[in-house]
């Protein structure tokens, strides 16, 4: 969808005192570009260069200048400057390149052949001094009209003269080459795209690296040349061609996009379309698109009064540019009333089709000083081939060197503007739809673009209608019409067998014509006119639009009391406001109760008086409604204008109770009523819709139902027999809101299994088996169906078709990443409740439904387990949750693991960590030194309030010491502890303390992970208060072979385990195991039974 925002001041600039004077040049004010800037920044840099100032780089992300070279009075520039952002030792540099026309260092012969560089850093790391000091300055061989530096050509900069030569020059501005164009020409416009953005190059130009098109004029010949540049500097001309413009246009502006789409626009509004096609690698061919457009509405056409056949550019108060494709945006001052002439108008035209598919107004500055006499200037700057945003300039505008002295203020100021802008990729026809008429108001009353003029039979039957008409006779009328629809409808050829029928050609202006003469407005003498039968026709034909009678059909019909064309308008027109279908209800509703007022019987026919037709009943009307698509705002917004009375409300909220309550009273069906095989093999359901004659859908009928209570549910409070509606509603849908909470969950794992179903083609074929099976056939047991089949000799045979091909459907990716995690990974409770599956069967099928907030799964997925080893990590893991510290709240699982070296990081995990992950619950402190780390590292963690589980592994299994006493107090140190886990350790020397911890009252899970040679009559021994609250000991004896029984040595361990266990009289869970590491075998030494 195209849009163009609200356009915002990004600078403003005083008017120079020479160019407020007569000129020696004519000189713009102020100069912009932004091309290339947006790839070095998230918005981008726009370069200014004011005259008798300076230039300036501006950050249009933060709308102040990023840097400023101050060139004083003397200094004024040839045309707008470029900036390139490139990064160096991670720093911005811009080089800035400007064309200098005059300055006091500048000879007179150099004058707009000066080019100066600057190279700086955005952050301000030099002074304004230094860089002047830094400047490079060269004059190239002829005067430049244009600079580009794009990012494609790091070390390269494009001038472009007011004669079309091209010179390219390296980033020092020494010259490598020139060329010029064949004959002499004026430079009418240039731009340059990148190789891969430009569409219209054959693909065997890959080597190069830029595309330059220049656009020049000679008499009234257009010479468009493509020049192809390579990233050495070399540059060739790929292909030329030229286009004739009638002499009388004098050419104001040219684009050229991406795709090779050129428009030309002439002071006299006209706007040419050619598109560039290569018909070889060297044949260059433009060709004109489409029929030429005239502009209207726009001051510079009034205003434009050059000589012809003089390039007239930059001195218009009109400007284009190519956004990408055949738009085309346009930046003009409207002309017309008095309070739309000073007003800035942006339209984004889409030239293929000839329609604006964004506008936007601007109010001139009150400082620019504009008046008839002293007319203003517009430049209008794109950055990109579909850019997001455009700079707009509007300054005073300079007067020519022999122009008299101008009447205009001269502390006149110029001001640039930063457009934002959405524009479509490509042109297409969808964008284009519906926009005719709000592009109306932009042609000129003569332009022939949307004239129609009407063949022979259109315009007899037209003829006819309008004299029977005229003298009201309205039966002779529709006979004219019919005979004609039989005549026209007999010249038609005969429909192939099985063909729809051919219908009579009606065009748009033809149908609006016919409407006009048979709807005729209400303010004319004879609006009682009325042609039913023809209006009829039309509707039933579909070719009825809203817009083609004057304040809309319905309220035309309704004037002349036609329910019944009524009732058909809004079966088959589509463009119905909302406005008109609110009046009709209303007009339903007192239509009504007008008659029974007047003493009618229910049970009679209500007839209007004057009605052509049956009044519709009110459910029937407002069926209509609630089925015709709708916009919820103007729908309401329409019923807060049209429908204020209560008992008008009530009256509708009663018949849509009775719908709601209807559809609430049917039992749901979430099973399909069979299944159709579809030829190939695929057993495809066989699913109904909910559907009755008599209801509208229940969609529908929610839709409007919220619709009408949130556009009067204040003037429905206020009146009481409305409540008890409201309770019945409410009373229905809470039961439908509850089941469908519960189904939505399956709706995101099971949608794209839905849509992968493969559907046949073609029920009608011939090819495709038609039998239907029903939920019983399904049912019935075979023989690889049926439980008892399992225990059989024989397999059984496989099926011939399966619900999913091999290459089909497989589970969302969300499924995926939730089965994975939790089977493959390691997860977090294994290491002290030692059972990876048991426990967690459901928490798998939980997990795999609950998809319906997938970014905070994928969050969920992410943070949930994070593991440390290095100094880097951890501090961009902080810079993340600086960034974003809800992510923090994901963290259940923190494991910290230390290197070879001091880690002096590790020490500042439970200072930094522990505030920002504040529902952290596992801590794992893998290859634990003490050494290694601060001496309050272990009291730290305390700073883990919300931690229910520590693991402690040593360093052991890495090659290094680990002592048990060093683990075991880690493991203890946080009071509120449920679990501790001691892996890969060995004891260490005997007299090493074990620093006195005893366990927390919380502590009822301990899992060890031990060699067998490690003496624990110690650590049982710390362990002992804790034993009679333990409900889970896990001892793991690992070793790196198999080993049979225990010996000798090993007899000690099972003694102070005996002792230590005989108190643990709450055990629920015990597990001791000896573990091979080589060959992943277990024997089990003892089970809980032994004790």
């Amino acid at each position: 969808m195209a849009t163009i925002g609200d356009p915002f001041v990004l600078s403003s600039y005083s008017q120079s005192k020479r160019n407020a004077k007569a000129g020696p040049s004519g000189l713009s004010n102020v100069f912009a570009s932004n091309q290339y800037a947006s790839s070095s920044s998230s918005d981008g840099y726009a370069t200014v260069a004011a005259q008798g100032d300076g230039v300036h780089v501006l950050d249009l992300s933060t709308l102040h200048p990023a840097i400023s070279y101050t060139l004083g009075p003397q200094v004024h520039f040839s045309c707008p400057p470029a900036t390139r952002t490139t990064t160096a030792n991670e720093s911005k540099i811009c080089t800035t390149y400007a064309v200098i026309e005059s300055a006091s260092e500048v000879p007179e012969d150099a004058r707009g052949k000066t080019v100066w560089r600057w190279r700086d850093d955005p952050a301000g790391n030099a002074t304004p001094a230094e860089a002047q000091k830094r400047r490079i300055s060269a004059v190239v061989p002829h005067k430049v009209s244009r600079v580009y530096a794009p990012d494609e050509l790091a070390s390269h900069v494009l001038l472009v003269g007011p004669g079309s030569e091209v010179t390219l020059a390296g980033e020092d501005l020494v010259v490598k080459n020139t060329s010029k164009p064949d004959d002499e020409e004026s430079l009418l416009g240039s731009t340059v795209m990148s190789r891969q953005a430009c569409s219209f190059v054959h693909d065997e130009a890959a080597p190069l690296r830029s595309v330059l098109v220049t656009i020049g004029q000679k008499g009234s010949s257009v010479r468009v040349r493509v020049i192809g540049v390579e990233g050495s500097g070399d540059h060739h001309v790929l292909g030329s061609s030229t286009a004739s413009i009638p002499a009388a246009q004098s050419i104001l502006d040219v684009t050229c996009s991406n795709t090779g789409y050129i428009s030309i626009l002439t002071s006299n509004g006209t706007w040419h379309s050619y598109e560039l096609v290569f018909a070889d690698q060297t044949t260059l061919t433009m060709s004109s698109l489409s029929n030429s457009i005239t502009l209207g509405s726009l001051s510079f056409i009034s205003t434009a009064s050059q000589p012809t056949n003089q390039p007239v550019l930059s001195q218009q108060e009109v400007s284009v540019a190519s956004v990408g494709s055949s738009h085309v945006l346009l930046c003009g001052f409207s002309s017309g009333k008095q309070s739309d002439a000073n007003e800035v108008v942006i339209l984004l035209w889409d030239l293929r089709y000839s329609v604006i598919l964004a506008s936007q107004t601007y109010p001139a500055p009150s400082s620019l000083g504009r008046s008839k006499k002293a007319p203003a200037e517009i430049q209008l700057v794109v950055g990109s081939p579909i850019p997001s945003q455009a700079t707009v300039i509007i300054s005073p505008n300079p007067q020519p060197a022999n122009a008299q002295r101008s009447s205009g203020d001269p502390g006149a100021r110029s001001t640039v503007l930063v457009v934002p802008l959405t524009v479509p990729p490509t042109s297409q026809l969808t964008n284009a739809i519906g926009r005719a008429s709000a592009s109306a108001r932009w042609f000129a009353q003569t332009s022939t673009l949307y004239a129609e003029s009407h063949d022979r039979s259109h315009a007899k039957v037209l003829h006819n209608l309008r004299v029977q008409l005229d003298q009201k006779n309205v039966n002779a009328a529709e006979e004219a019409f019919a005979s004609w629809v039989k005549e026209e409808d007999a010249k038609l050829p005969q429909a192939p067998e099985g063909a729809p029928k051919n219908e009579v050609r009606l065009g748009h202006k033809f149908v609006q014509d016919v409407l006009e003469l048979v709807l005729r407005p209400a303010k004319s003498s004879d609006a009682a006119l009325h042609s039913p039968e023809i209006v009829k026709y039309l509707l039933r034909r579909r070719a009825v639009s809203s817009s083609m009678i004057e304040g809309g059909l319905l309220p035309a019909l309704r004037l002349r009391n036609d329910w019944e064309s009524i009732i058909f308008a809004l079966k088959t027109v589509i463009d119905i406001s909302e406005n008109d279908l609110t009046i009709f209800v209303r007009d339903v509703i007192s239509t009504h109760a007008a008659s029974r007022s007047s003493g009618q019987s229910d049970d009679s026919m209500q007839v209007d008086s004057t009605s052509t037709s049956p009044i519709p009943t009110l459910p029937a009307a407002l069926a209509l409604c609630v089925t015709y698509p709708m916009s919820a705002p103007a729908m309401r917004l329409a019923i807060r204008k049209h429908l204020r009375d209560a008992d008008a409300l009530v009256s509708v909220l009663e018949i849509l109770l009775g719908w709601v309550e209807s559809w609430c009273g049917e039992e749901p069906k979430f099973f399909p009523q069979g299944a159709r095989n579809d030829g190939r093999g695929f057993f495809v359901p066989v699913m109904e819709d909910r559907k009755r004659d008599d209801l509208p859908p229940l969609a529908k009928v929610l839709t409007f139902v919220q619709i009408l209570l949130d556009s009067s549910f204040l003037t429905l409070l206020s009146h009481s027999p409305s409540h008890q509606l409201i309770r019945r509603i409410m009373a229905c849908l809470q039961p439908e809101l509850d089941l469908n909470g519960e189904i939505e969950q399956l709706q995101g794992p099971l949608q794209p299994f839905t849509s992968a179903m493969p559907q046949p083609q073609s029920y009608s074929d011939a090819n495709v088996a038609q039998k239907v099976l029903s939920p019983n056939d399904l049912n019935k047991s075979t023989p690889s169906e049926d439980s008892d089949s399992l225990h059989t000799s024989s397999p059984s045979p496989a099926p011939q078709y399966e619900i999913f091909p091999r290459d089909g459907p497989c589970p969302p990716i969300e499924i995926c990443e939730l089965i994975m995690g939790f089977v493959v990974k390691y997860h977090p409770l294994a290491a002290y409740v030692n059972n990876r599956w048991s426990q967690n069967l459901s928490d798998i099928c939980r997990l795999c439904l609950v998809c319906r907030r997938w970014v905070e799964r994928a969050r969920y997925l992410l943070y949930f387990w994070v593991a440390i080893d290095r100094e880097s990590q951890f501090v961009k893991f902080l810079s993340v949750l600086n960034l974003r510290p809800s992510n923090g709240s994901y963290t259940r699982y923190l494991d910290v693991r230390q290197e070879e070296q001091p880690d002096h990081w590790l020490s500042a995990v439970p200072r930094e960590l522990s505030h920002r992950l504040a529902n952290l619950e596992i801590l794992q402190v893998s290859r634990f030194r003490p050494t290694h780390v601060h001496p309050t590292f272990c009291k730290s963690l305390i700073l883990f309030k919300h931690i229910k589980a520590i693991l402690a592994d040593g360093p052991v299994a890495a090659g290094g010491p680990g002592f048990l006493s060093h683990c075991l107090r880690l493991a203890l140190v946080h009071p509120n502890i449920q679990h501790i886990a001691i892996c890969n350790v060995n004891e260490g020397p005997d007299s090493l303390p074990f620093g006195g911890q005893r366990p927390g009252q919380s502590l009822t899970s301990v899992t060890l992970v031990l060699q067998p040679s490690l003496k624990l009559g110690r650590a049982f021994q710390v362990l002992a208060p804790c034993a009679a609250q333990l409900t889970r000991f896990t001892l793991w004896f690992y070793t790196p072979v198999p080993t049979g029984p225990p010996t000798s040595e090993f007899m000690p361990n099972l003694r102070s385990l005996q002792r230590f266990l005989s108190n643990a009289q709450s055990l629920q869970e015990l597990k001791i195991s000896l573990y091979a590491i080589e060959d992943i075998t277990i024997s089990t030494y003892a089970d809980s039974s032994t004790y």
